[in-house]
């Protein structure tokens, strides 16, 4: 697909619409920054339809940045309502230098047809979380 920063401005523009209903992103394979991966995770702020996005392989994504695209989608997968998704972006790149990256294969169904896709998600979401809930209580304390 070739799609670099500028097209990830693109798709993060098109993302933000609130006529969004994308459920699943491929970018595999395509020269993604840091510049272009931090576009796509600001607009995921906004947007609860994306549950999946395939970011493996990409060298020129560092892990706090990737950190903060998959757990952006996994608060939507897993329903959680209870935390501002803008406190993503305040989360320290030290904690998130620290996460680890696991594989998991959901069972994706179109009409009569399945597939079993592969995408990557934050191996312990919790500790995440948790400093998720503290910010967001921090943030409350101060108001």
């Amino acid at each position: 697909n070739k799609i670099g920063d500028e097209g990830c401005g693109a798709l993060a523009s098109a993302l933000q619409s609130p006529n969004a209903k994308l459920t699943i992103l491929n970018l595999s394979a395509n020269l993604i920054s840091d510049v272009g991966a931090s576009l796509l995770a600001s607009s995921l702020e906004n947007n609860t339809s994306l549950l999946h996005i395939d970011v493996r392989g990409y060298f020129g994504i560092s892990t706090p940045v990737k950190a903060r695209i998959l757990a952006l989608l996994q608060l939507s997968r897993d329903g959680v309502t209870d935390v501002p998704r803008d406190l993503v972006a305040k989360l320290p790149d030290e904690l998130l230098q620290q996460v680890s990256f696991t594989t998991y294969k959901p069972k994706i169904t179109y009409g009569e047809h399945s597939y079993v896709w592969t995408f990557e998600c934050i191996a312990n979401f919790k500790p995440v979380l948790s400093a998720l809930r503290d910010v967001a209580n921090a943030g409350a304390r101060q108001n």
